[in-house]
Order: structure tokens, then sequence, then C-alpha cells
């Protein structure tokens, strides 16, 4: 979220996988995976499988992407791209994961992996609007 002083916000959950190993801790509660703020850049989330998340540091990527003068869909883009290539070099296929992303300027973006069919809302003064989120399958495929 943006507000009217330009101060960016964020929030994440986790759906607490069903039949999940004991202990263990989803993309949610570390800094930098699930959710990632700082209101010189943007803002970053992600939702999915989480453990797909954390192999990227996958907010805080999207997010220093934005510093570096990323637009927010570019940045998400660029998140997807990685985990897309980090299950190639494990041999397995890629999980369903998605990623938004919001700049200091209320520019927003999304991407998700293939078959996830990822749907947003980017809600403005007086309009709101659902957005399928770009899905990027494996490059060279």
């Amino acid at each position: 979220a943006l507000d009217r002083k330009g101060s960016l916000g964020g929030v994440c959950t986790t759906s607490g996988l069903a039949h999940k190993l004991p202990g263990r801790v989803g993309d949610s509660p570390l800094i930098g995976s699930g959710l990632y703020v700082d209101n010189t850049a943007g803002a970053a989330g992600a939702t999915g499988v989480g453990e797909e998340v954390i192999r990227i540091g996958g907010s805080l990527m999207i997010v220093e992407a934005l510093r570096a003068g990323k637009t927010p869909q570019e940045a998400c883009e660029l998140a997807v791209r990685k985990v897309n290539a980090v299950a190639v070099r494990r041999g397995v296929h890629p999980a369903r994961v998605a990623f938004l992303a919001l700049d200091p300027r209320g520019r927003v973006g999304a991407a998700c992996t293939e078959q996830t069919g990822f749907q947003y809302a980017v809600a403005r003064p007086g309009s709101m609007e659902l957005v399928k989120a770009k899905e990027l399958g494996i490059e060279g495929k």
C-alpha cells in the first residue's frame, strides 16, 4: 500500500501448508522472502510455495531491483525467471509462486510461474481493478 504521504506498507500471512513437516517455516516470517518494504525503493510480497521464494530471497530481490531502476513489473518478472532457473538447476518443475511489487511512485507489477493463474487487485481513489499476473515459463521451452 502507498499512503497519501508517500509511505509504503505491506502485510503477508501464511496459508499454513497442510501436512507440513514438523518445524517447517515458510517464507512469510522470513524478512526479505515473503515480504519486504523500503520506503526509498519499494514494496514486494510473494505467495505460493514458500520454499521456492526463500531460495531466491524473493521480496528483497525485487525491492533491490526497484532500487536499481527496474520497474515493478520488470522486477517481478526477474524474480519469477530466477525461481524457474533455480528449479531447472535442481532438476524439478517450477512450483507455483507469484510476486507483487509497488514502487514509491505508485506503479505496480506482478508476475507468476506457469499455470498459477494469479490475480490481484489494484485500488486507486475511485476505482478498483482485478488484474491477471503475467505468467512466465521456463525460457527456451
